[in-house]
This record gives C-alpha cells, structure tokens and sequence, in this order.
C-alpha cells in the first residue's frame, strides 16, 4: 500500500476563507474615500524622509514575512504591497519578506518539530514521508511551489520535519515564489490602469505556470496509484 502524502490539501472551508479575504482586500482597495486617503497617505510616507520610508517598506516585507510563516493567505500582502509601492518595489518587498518567512517555517520545522511529529505519526510512517519525498525529487516539490492549489505554509513546515535538503528547499521557494508574487503585486497596478501587452503577456505567464503545475502534480499522483 502506498504511503500518503504528508501534505494534505487544503479544506473546502479553508480555500473559502481565503477567498472571502482576498476579495475583502481587493474590494477595499479600489472603492472607499476613506481607503483611497489612507492608501495615498502611506504612499506619501513612503516617498518621504528615509526614517519613516524604510519604517514603512520593513511592515511591508514583515506582512509578508508572517505570511511564510504562519497559515495566513500570502495574497493577501502581495496585494498590499502591491498598492502601496511601486510595482517593483512590492515585488521585491513581498517575495524577500515570504522567502524569509518560509525560511524561518523551515528552520523551525527542523529543529522544533521533529519531536512533536514523530509523537503524531510514529517513526516508521515518518521515514516513509520522507522516503517519499526524496523519491518525488526537486521537480515534484517546485511544481507544489508553483501551484495555486498547495499551502504554502503548511508545505514549508513539512519540509522542516522531513529535513529536506536545505539547497533544494531554498531553490523551489525561491523560484516558486515569483510567479504568485509577480501576479499578486501587480494586480492592483492593473485594476487602476491599462495594462499594457508586455505586462498582460507576464501575467498569462505566471497564470499558466500555475496550470503547468497542476497538471504535472495529476500525472505525477496518477501514476503513483497505477503503480
């Protein structure tokens, strides 16, 4: 019998949740007098003296930061981010801010988490986890990055307790970040203005990487039960 996934999906009522909160953010941030004057007066601090430019720019990468490392939606800060700083600037800020959070979801999971999985799961079914997951390699764990479907968070914990390799784990969250981070941030950006092609042609990309993604993760489940 095949060894399941530690990683479980996410809830019904957990997708639900996040979605209920993402559009609450976005709908907050394209309609409201009041929302519009807070949003032009933290513009205008981060434009301002380097003291209170930076004091801004760090409770950005912080949002972002707690949303790596606690199961918050890391949507919700890239969109933020996105329409309080310039695109690249919110990039930047929320896809540092979210590596340093899964990074520190891992560190924890390593060193703090063993224990309490190992009391839950059992050894035996624990070293199965773990040969799965060297089993499924780094394509398997970028493509669970990559996908709109995992949790994030929940998947770098995971990591942490199955003492993935640290190279291979910082390099899928690096480069599994960009893509949501890059959609996410420049989603307010898009809201106020015409996008131009360059920009709508990134975005698609970004959108069917996610979808390469999934498909990969079916084919990759499928052939697990067949064999």
């Amino acid at each position: 019998m095949a060894a399941k996934s530690p990683i479980a999906r996410p809830s019904l009522r957990t997708w639900l949740g996040a979605g209920v909160f993402i559009v609450l953010v976005m709908a907050a941030i394209a309609s409201g007098p009041a929302t519009a004057h807070a949003v032009a007066r933290i513009r205008a601090i981060a434009r301002g003296p380097s003291t209170a430019r930076w004091l801004v720019y760090g409770l950005g990468a912080l949002f972002a930061f707690l949303t790596g490392l606690l199961p918050l939606p890391a949507e919700a800060a890239a969109l933020l981010n996105g329409t309080l700083f310039p695109p690249v600037t919110a990039l930047v800020l929320t896809w540092s801010g979210a590596l340093a959070g899964a990074a520190a979801a891992y560190e924890c999971g390593l060193w703090l988490g063993r224990g309490p999985a190992v009391r839950l799961f059992g050894t035996t079914r624990l070293a199965r986890m773990e040969r799965l997951i060297e089993g499924a390699g780094w394509p398997t764990l970028l493509a669970l990055r990559l996908s709109p479907v995992m949790a994030f968070t929940a998947l770098s914990w995971a990591s942490g307790i199955l003492a993935l390799s640290r190279g291979v784990f910082y390099w899928t969250v690096a480069v599994g970040l960009v893509p949501g981070t890059y959609l996410f941030t420049m989603a307010p950006e898009l809201l106020r203005d015409r996008a131009s092609v360059a920009r709508l042609v990134a975005l698609a990309g970004a959108v069917m990487l996610g979808l390469f993604a999934i498909s990969y993760l079916r084919v990759v489940r499928r052939g697990e039960r067949e064999g």
